[in-house]
């Protein structure tokens, strides 16, 4: 078992709120999060302790993230040995792929929202107060009605996608140790770049080039991280997107940064039409925004409205532009 803990702050309502996860069945966790827990080898009793201890540094709501193979029946033996744990989140773990009612074990609530991402399981604080908050909770199905956000999307693919590159290069290994020529491969892109937007739309192109969305790669490469497949689809311009590039060198050198068909959809339909309302869209859903400005990114909630300005300007969304 592993078992590890950190305390957020919502700045909003500065109401500590902390996370611990658990871990038994670890067939079922994703690489990026083995990582952090790795190095954690925890029983429950010392999970318990951890809880005492997040407590003692003040925090109010304490929620828990399981990845247990035998779902709400193993979860509710965890809730009972952790005893003061606002909300155990139950993930991966469980066989059962529909949502399920929630389970009270004395103070805790177990949800579970089900598998294969067709619903999301969504927590309401409705309250503070000396005991803490009154939680409420429910379950979303995620129908076609509902418009994916980029980002999120992204890490559904992701990891099938790190699956194929390790099967490619260990066959590419194999390949030259035979002695044999690597294969071309040719993609069909539904993405032009920038540059070909910049073929009509100069005072687009130029003011976009004074805002940080122009230097979004940049970022990553102060980090180390802009060859990593992981962070490109919201540092480049379609990777990984229907109609986008799968190739990470591709991805940097041809679609770097978060360019205009980031926001206003793959562009190659409107270039080839004579009728340029086809093709992308010059309104923008706040949900584009949201999809890779989460709060864990972006330092906190992003507010849309004051951000918006930051990469509008003259001859681009402006007040006044037509």
């Amino acid at each position: 078992m592993m078992n590890f803990d950190r305390i957020l702050i919502d700045f909003e309502k500065l109401e500590p709120t902390a996370v611990i996860l658990v871990v038994e069945d670890e067939t079922q966790v994703r690489d990026s999060v083995r990582e952090l827990i790795e190095e954690t080898d925890y029983s429950v009793e010392t999970a318990k302790a951890s809880v005492q201890s997040l407590r003692q540094r003040g925090a109010r709501t304490i929620v828990g993230l399981l990845h247990v193979s035998e779902g709400v029946t193993r979860a509710t033996e965890i809730a009972r040995a952790l005893d003061d744990v606002d909300v155990l989140v139950l993930g991966h773990g469980s066989d059962d792929p529909a949502p399920r009612p929630t389970v009270m074990v004395g103070r805790t609530r177990i949800v579970y929202a089900g598998a294969n991402g067709t619903h999301l399981g969504r927590i309401d604080a409705r309250s503070f107060d000396a005991g803490g908050p009154t939680l409420e909770d429910r379950t979303l199905a995620l129908t076609k009605s509902v418009p994916e956000q980029p980002g999120v999307g992204f890490l559904a693919v992701i990891e099938p996608e790190l699956a194929k590159m390790a099967t490619e290069k260990a066959a590419a290994a194999e390949r030259r140790k035979k002695g044999q020529k690597e294969p071309e491969v040719y993609e069909n892109w539904g993405y032009g770049s920038n540059g070909a937007c910049g073929l009509c739309h100069t005072s687009e192109l130029a003011q976009w080039k004074t805002t940080e969305h122009a230097h979004a790669l940049d970022t990553l490469k102060k980090s180390g991280h802009d060859r990593d497949p992981a962070c490109l689809g919201c540092h480049t311009t379609g990777y990984l997107q229907r109609g986008g590039t799968r190739f990470v060198e591709t991805a940097v050198k041809q679609f770097s940064d978060v360019g205009c068909e980031s926001c206003h959809g793959a562009s190659v339909l409107h270039v080839r039409s004579i009728d340029k309302k086809k093709g992308t869209s010059r309104k923008v859903e706040p949900r584009v925004c949201f999809g890779c400005h989460t709060p864990d990114q972006n330092l906190g909630t992003l507010d849309y409205a004051t951000a918006l300005p930051s990469i509008l300007g003259p001859g681009h969304g402006a007040v006044g532009d037509r």
